[in-house]
């Protein structure tokens, strides 16, 4: 059964974790798809740059609704009130 409450504790530390992990990617992102000479794209057609690049982008998305709701006092009971902002 999926948990209906979190802390203010919790949401905060699944936002660290998930900073970190988009750190991750973009990291990636440099290291497999730009040339280090002159700091381009090496194939802007490639489609696992694209994926990675779309999975980047949802995950800041959600990073900047969850540190919206951080910010809000009082926090939402469950997560679901955070998609009804």
């Amino acid at each position: 059964m999926p948990k209906e409450h979190f802390s203010r504790e919790e949401l905060v530390d699944f936002y660290n974790n998930q900073r970190r992990s988009v750190m991750g990617d973009q990291g990636e992102l440099k290291r497999r798809f730009f040339d280090p000479n002159n700091d381009k794209v090496i194939d802007v057609n490639d489609p696992d740059m694209n994926r990675l690049v779309g999975k980047i982008d949802g995950q800041l998305g959600m990073l900047a609704n969850l540190a919206y709701f951080i910010e809000q006092e009082p926090i939402p009971d469950n997560i679901e009130d955070i998609d009804k902002a």
